[in-house]
């Protein structure tokens, strides 16, 4: 009878299975999403850009450039074949810390050799199509370029006219600017050409040598830019200082006013930048510490460790300041905000992240 119970026993336990807990990992879901792309990995990632015309998103990188054609998020093969999305090595020399200047036909650097780079967007490695300048050829007396920090904005723009502003050093420790004429997609390889016989030498009236700029922006046909005074030069090189002994760090055109950031206060222009007045005392430094783009009409503010905010204007400043959700990029360096066929685009140093813009507007989550 033991015998019985003994086999019965052992059938019960090679018959009962040990119950397995499987526990499944779940990747928690962010508000803003990583783009896929394999290509956007590891020293790709970084993303110092962006540029989005009605057909095209771009993405220029410390050594990519990558053009997107719709907002789908598939996934290309190792070549880049039947994608929406392309990314290439297309140049090297670039300062990653500096902010690559794009647009709707082109994108331009300035190279660590010496040399301004000018890239089309639409063929952006073919060999022979991008456009080499070294500057010692335009001025003997070149020593070298004004590089900005991508954290304090842009150290080269370009004007509605597609006129290209270059600052940069003289041996005899000179600020100077060089306007260039650009006539982009000259031919069917797309070409950036000069028109070197418009191309202007212009030096910084009432400037100190050792007074370093902050970034250079455009507005319309117009640039504008700071050395200890602000100053405002025209299409036609002319140049005029429009602030006296203040420096303005950021500009934002908001319908026809022009409002410029600097030393905790806000400036206001009702005449395309001619005259400003003071308009408000701000209450942290922090708007001068951000970079500034539009998604739709809105103002957008993003900060560059992650923050998003949007900004609204009235007759007495910024009247409102409203911070965005920014699940997914906290601590991610932001270097541009960009909107394109219903989604925004945010460029970081570790990646391409985007959002749909029916929620881009949303308000960021209380920590709890």
């Amino acid at each position: 009878m033991k015998r019985i119970f003994i086999v019965i026993g052992i059938f019960l336990l090679l018959g009962c299975e040990k119950e397995k807990i499987v526990e499944k990992l779940i990747e928690k879901e962010y508000a803003w999403t990583l783009h896929p792309n394999p290509d956007l990995k590891a020293n790709q990632a970084i993303l110092l850009n962006s540029y989005a015309t009605e057909d095209y998103f771009f993405a220029v990188g410390y050594n990519t450039f990558t053009s997107m054609v719709s907002d789908s998020l598939v996934h290309p093969d190792a070549f880049g074949n039947n994608s929406n999305m392309v990314t290439y090595g297309s140049h090297r020399g670039v300062l990653s810390e500096t902010k690559i200047l794009i647009d709707d036909d082109f994108f331009a650097y300035q190279s660590v050799y010496g040399a301004l780079v000018i890239h089309p967007n639409l063929n952006p490695i073919t060999s022979g199509t991008w456009t080499y300048l070294r500057m010692e050829d335009i001025d003997s007396t070149f020593k070298r370029f004004y590089y900005v920090p991508s954290s304090l904005g842009n150290g080269l723009v370009v004007n509605d006219k597609k006129q290209l502003l270059v600052p940069y050093v003289g041996k005899q420790a000179t600020p100077t600017l060089l306007l260039l004429d650009l006539k982009p997609n000259t031919d069917d390889l797309r070409l950036v050409r000069i028109d070197t016989s418009r191309t202007q030498k212009i030096t910084i009236p009432r400037v100190s040598h050792a007074i370093l700029p902050g970034s250079f922006h455009s507005i319309g046909n117009n640039f504008y830019f700071s050395f200890y005074h602000t100053y405002r030069l025209n299409s036609n090189g002319e140049i005029k200082v429009v602030l006296d002994n203040i420096s303005i760090s950021d500009f934002v055109k908001d319908g026809a006013n022009i409002y410029g950031i600097g030393y905790g206060k806000l400036y206001k222009s009702i005449d395309d930048g001619i005259n400003w007045s003071e308009v408000q005392n701000l209450q942290a430094y922090d708007f001068e510490l951000m970079d500034y783009s539009k998604v739709g009409d809105k103002i957008i503010a993003y900060y560059k460790y992650g923050q998003i905010f949007e900004l609204t204007f009235g007759p007495t400043g910024i009247e409102q300041s409203r911070e965005l959700e920014n699940d997914g990029l906290q601590g991610k360096y932001i270097t541009s905000v960009t909107e394109f066929q219903g989604k925004v685009y945010v460029t970081t140093y570790s990646g391409l992240y985007y959002r749909n813009i029916d929620d881009f507007f949303k308000d960021k989550k209380k920590d709890k």
